[in-house]
Order: C-alpha cells, then sequence, then structure tokens
C-alpha cells in the first residue's frame, strides 16, 4: 500500500509508466516473432518433411510468451524463445531427435544460412535473421512428457499435462531425458495476473472495437509485466552482460509470487519489491526457490556450485529495493529524475519524459516540448541553494500565465514553455 500523498503517488505513477512504455517490446515486435517462429514450424511439419508425420508445432517461451520482454540495447537482437514440440516423435534417441530437427532446417535454403552456428548450440538450434530484423530464434526440440509424477507432486493437472522432455547435448548417453515445462510456466504466471490480466484485454477489445479473443495475448501489459520489465531493466543496467547476472526466471518467479492483483503500477511496485525477499526460502542453509510447476526444481541451485552468482542476486536485490525506497519518499520529486537515471539508464527520449514528469509537466505535453524542456532541468534545478516548494504542487492538463514582481530585478526567475511554469522563484513575488 503507498504511503504518498496523491500528488506524489500520481507523478511517481507517471514516471514509472514512463520507464515502462520506453523498455517495452512494441507489439509489432511480438507480432513479427510470432510470424518467424510461426513460419519455422510450418517448414518442419510441411508435407513431404520427414517430420510431417510428428505432429509439429513451435511456440514460444521465456519473456516473449510472458509479455516481459525488454527493448535490447542499441545494436542488440531480439532473443526469441521458442519450443519445436513433436508429439507424435518417433523412439529416437535425443541425439537423433535433436539432429532430424537440424537436418530439415538445413534443408531450407534460407534457413541452412541462418544457423549460427550451423552444428547447433548444447539445446537449441538458433536462427539469425537479417541485421535489420534484429532478432535470433532459438528452437528447442521437445517432445511430451508423461506427466503424472508432476500430479503426485501436487502440481496442477492444467500445468502438469504442459510438460515435455528436451534435447541436451551433455545428456545424450543418459536414457532419462532433461525435462521442462515452459508452457505449464506460462500458465501459472497468467494466473498470477489473472483478474488484470482479463481485466486489460477487454479493455484493449473495447478500445480497438473488437472481439476479446482477436487481442493476441502479447498485447496485454498488467502492472506485473510491467514491474517485471522494469526489475530485470535494473538489472541490466547494474550487470550488463555479466554471466552471474540474476536470471530472469528467478526474477520473474519471486515478482509473480509477490504480486497480489493490484490494479495500480506504483502499488504493484512497491509490493512486489517488498515482498520478493520473503518468497526466498532457506533449507538446511540453501537458498530454495522452487519451480511453481515442477517442485523438484530449485532455480538458485547452482547458487551452490556458483557462489558468484548468490552474491550478484542479493546485490540486485538490495539495490532494487533502495531504489523502490527512494522513489517512494514523499517530497521527494526533485530526486527521482536522478534515481530513475541512475537505476534504469535512459535514452534521450525517456530522459525528456523523466525530465518533463519530474517537473509536473503534464503528460498531453507533446515530445518535442518535453525534450526542450528537459534541457533546463540543470540550469533551473540543479543549483545548490534550491529549497522544497512549501506548498502542494498539482498535476493537471492545464496552462497558467504567472507574472511576478521582486524587489531586486536580478531576483526573480521565470522559466515558461508554451504558457506552462516549470518553476518560479522569487523574494517578493506578486502573482497575476
Amino acid at each position: 500500500m503507498s504511503t504518498l500523498s496523491l500528488i506524489e503517488e500520481n507523478r511517481l505513477r507517471r514516471l514509472l509508466a514512463a520507464l515502462a512504455e520506453e523498455i517495452d517490446v512494441p507489439e509489432s515486435k511480438y507480432e513479427e516473432a510470432h510470424q518467424h517462429y510461426r513460419a519455422v514450424g510450418d517448414w518442419l511439419g510441411a508435407e513431404g518433411s520427414p517430420l510431417s508425420s510428428c505432429d509439429v508445432s513451435v511456440f514460444a517461451q521465456g519473456s516473449f510468451a510472458l509479455g516481459t520482454a525488454v527493448k535490447p540495447p542499441d545494436g542488440c537482437d531480439y532473443d526469441v524463445d521458442a519450443v519445436c514440440l513433436l508429439r507424435c516423435a518417433p523412439a529416437w534417441s535425443q541425439e537423433r531427435f535433436k539432429d532430424e530437427v537440424g537436418a530439415r532446417l538445413r534443408a531450407h535454403a534460407t534457413y541452412r544460412e541462418m544457423l549460427k552456428p550451423p552444428e547447433g548450440g548444447r539445446r537449441c538450434w538458433t536462427l539469425q535473421y537479417a541485421d535489420a530484423s534484429q532478432f535470433h530464434l532459438d528452437v528447442l526440440p521437445a517432445k511430451p512428457d508423461e506427466f503424472s509424477w508432476l500430479v503426485a507432486l501436487g502440481v496442477p493437472r492444467h500445468y502438469a499435462e504442459r510438460a515435455v522432455q528436451i534435447t541436451s547435448h551433455d545428456c545424450y548417453q543418459d536414457p532419462v531425458w532433461p525435462k521442462s515445462n515452459p508452457g505449464g510456466y506460462v500458465g501459472w504466471f497468467v494466473d498470477r495476473m489473472r483478474v488484470r490480466f482479463d481485466e486489460t484485454r477487454i479493455g484493449l477489445a473495447k478500445a480497438r472495437a473488437a472481439d476479446v479473443q482477436e487481442i493476441p495475448e502479447y498485447a496485454v501489459r498488467t502492472p506485473l509485466q510491467r514491474v517485471v520489465q522494469i526489475l530485470k531493466r535494473q538489472r541490466d543496467v547494474m550487470f550488463g552482460d555479466d554471466p552471474d547476472r540474476p536470471i530472469s526466471i528467478v526474477i520473474t518467479t519471486l515478482a509473480a509470487r509477490a504480486y497480489q492483483n493490484e490494479a495500480d503500477l506504483v502499488t504493484a511496485y512497491q509490493n512486489i519489491v517488498r515482498g520478493m525477499r520473503a518468497q526466498i526460502q532457506q533449507v538446511d542453509g540453501r537458498y530454495v526457490i522452487l519451480n511453481p510447476v515442477n517442485p523438484l526444481e530449485n532455480f538458485a541451485d547452482r547458487w551452490v556450485t556458483h557462489p558468484e552468482r548468490q552474491e550478484r542476486f542479493f546485490e540486485w536485490l538490495t539495490a532494487v529495493e533502495e531504489t523502490e525506497r527512494e522513489l517512494s519518499e514523499e517530497h521527494n520529486f526533485e530526486n527521482r529524475s536522478d534515481v530513475i537515471m541512475k537505476s534504469f539508464g535512459a535514452s534521450g527520449v525517456l530522459a525528456a519524459k523523466v525530465a518533463a514528469t519530474a517537473l509536473g509537466v503534464p503528460s498531453l505535453q507533446p515530445l518535442s516540448e518535453a525534450a526542450q524542456m528537459s534541457q533546463s532541468l540543470g540550469s533551473v534545478l540543479k543549483v545548490a541553494h534550491r529549497q522544497n516548494p512549501r506548498w502542494p504542487v498539482l498535476v493537471t492538463p492545464y496552462k497558467a500565465t504567472v507574472a511576478a514582481k521582486a524587489s531586486r530585478p536580478s531576483l526573480p526567475m521565470i522559466v515558461r514553455q508554451s504558457g506552462v511554469i516549470i518553476y518560479c522563484r522569487g523574494r517578493e513575488a506578486e502573482h497575476g
């Protein structure tokens, strides 16, 4: 529950919304990704393919399936993970199973040139799309798993029945295939935000004058999805490509467990950040973060053999908690832009939005004007003798004109953009 005044809470809401909007992946990219992996599935299962009798389907997993993908840095690719499920696969070995999928991809003139590396990775086949597309698609061969063991462990059947067995190069000699359940995890995650997910999807349908079923799930953004994106962005800013940085599945799981279907972004952000640490268990001195759709899998199991991963995680979590405290402090709006830029990085566009929001500029302000205002931030607010205003600062979409007169002409300073007052200071001011 937010402890901020309504004015401060509204300003923080706009800051977080601006951040979430800036780091989000455009809906067009989700559609493009969908087209890519659907085309791959069509090719693998097409008539005449050696896999045509295997009932092939390819679907997204990971952040593109969860709606929590974050826009990559400039010059980097969108990393799309997909499962290639062969429902009626013959009794092949793991090695042959993976090789059959790779052979079919190489039979396609275009896909053959896109395979990076040509021999495939440890688990997946990776397709590198043209630079303009900014995509690489990881295709994970899989077959259905017998799931009664999951039900026996207490996993609801509608999650358990989506379990799969996957290929992994380092397990080729093991008769027991590696197990996974990306589809069940997506179902669990969506159910954690079901109330807001359905509510948002219905709202989008009304806004687009469409049937609810016509709205793709990847178009929906709930407060939980937004918060996960924000948390992942802070991770990326802190650690970059460090292989020991906190993994997305841990961040997503802790956030989803802490989420209580809050409708408001500020409240969701505060409650999730304040509640994540309590979702981490300790058993016999070891940290445990269980996979919600496979109680035998501990997402923190490698912290024992890689203690630097545990160190990075708690460094990140402490920083996340400190960021939330700083953003949630009453009468701290003049510092929030600094906190946002430090914790989450910023493009020029986001810098303009954050500066305008911190100054109380209406969200209806054109971005070009907001960008102009951001240039005044350093000269207007970054002064040693500045004090917080002693009066309420209202954020409204109205324009006002203020005239001021001081006892000495050098004292007053009025900064105005398109009739919106950004800052006014004077010793003996008269208002008109």
